[in-house]
């Protein structure tokens, strides 16, 4: 027969001698210490990890690939729609984790950025993506020579004309005929601003050297000395106002309707192949220079090929076709 006070001291023992098994042991997988580690260790990690912030550029690239997408699918691009389209192409991406306050507004900034065409429909909105000239590939061409001594002049007693007869540029010189373009020319504060950036994104010395020769009192022919003593830095320098400059040309040389062919040449004097497809001006699709000769209808072939081999599946969808060329296949 069981002695009930000697068995309730056992269980009291067991129980004490369990207790103290657990403060003694390891913290394992399978200790109180453990799970009590786990779930604080787990508190602490989801703590500290706050939601991803989007920037305004990762937002907006992400609204064209959803729209894309559903055009190419032959779907009416609805901003619910989108929005949805959205989630899934970027799971746990909500309006939220965006500096824009609702999703309406960033269909607003992306049409302001010239991106979409929102349409107002009985119950929703409509988003198109917009075509977007294809910039013409300027590797290897460089500027006439008047005209690029003439961009680069930041005298502003001094005025410069295109000719689109002569495609020559030279001084203004009394009256301009209507013939001639005023040509648009960096200004010394222009210039001065690009060498500063350039001094900025340099390191080391050449960093201190260039900014402290723009604080001369001739600082742009400071800054030129500065970057004539070493042959990488005024490599560097030469790309970089080659570029500006272009920008300048081909910005001016658009809004005039002056082909790029007109203004750029290669090294050997012949006129760049890839300006000869030229960005359109109001109409999509592409304006080809009319002086194009039959002995270079081949060669411009395979550059449109290769135009088109790089577009997207979206803008490819939207090209003007005639019915003729169907029909041939």
């Amino acid at each position: 027969m069981t002695d009930p006070s000697r068995e309730k001291d056992n269980r009291i023992r067991g129980s004490k001698a369990h207790a103290q098994a657990s403060v003694d042991a390891p913290p394992g997988s399978g200790s109180p210490a453990s799970q009590t580690s786990n779930r604080s260790g787990t508190a602490e990690v989801a703590s500290t990890d706050a939601p991803r912030q989007f920037t305004a550029a990762e937002v907006l690239s992400l609204l064209v690939d959803a729209i894309a997408q559903l055009e190419t699918a032959g779907k009416v691009p609805l901003a619910a729609g989108v929005s949805a389209r959205m989630r899934t192409m970027l799971p746990g991406f909500s309006v939220e984790q965006t500096e824009f306050g609702s999703f309406r507004e960033i269909t607003q900034a992306a049409e302001e950025a010239g991106l979409v065409a929102v349409t107002r429909t009985p119950n929703d909105f409509a988003l198109r993506l917009v075509a977007r000239p294809a910039s013409p590939d300027l590797r290897g061409a460089t500027l006439k020579t008047d005209l690029w001594r003439a961009i680069q002049d930041t005298d502003a007693s001094v005025g410069y004309v295109y000719d689109r007869v002569t495609r020559r540029t030279a001084r203004v010189a009394g009256t301009t005929t209507e013939h001639e373009v005023a040509v648009q020319t960096l200004s010394k504060e222009e210039l001065l601003g690009l060498m500063r950036e350039f001094a900025a994104a340099q390191h080391g010395s050449d960093a201190t050297d260039l900014t402290s020769a723009l604080e001369q009192t001739e600082g742009a022919q400071a800054f030129r000395l500065v970057t004539n003593r070493a042959e990488p830095l005024k490599r560097r320098w030469n790309r970089t106002l080659r570029g500006r400059v272009l920008e300048v040309a081909v910005s001016w040389a658009t809004k005039n309707s002056i082909p790029l062919t007109h203004i750029l040449e290669t090294r050997d004097g012949k006129l760049a192949p890839s300006a000869r497809v030229i960005p359109t001006t109001g109409r999509e699709g592409m304006a080809i220079d009319a002086e194009v000769t039959a002995e270079g209808e081949s060669e411009l072939r395979r550059e449109v090929l290769a135009i088109l081999a790089a577009m997207p599946l979206h803008e490819l969808l939207r090209l003007p076709i005639p019915l003729g060329h169907a029909l041939k296949r």
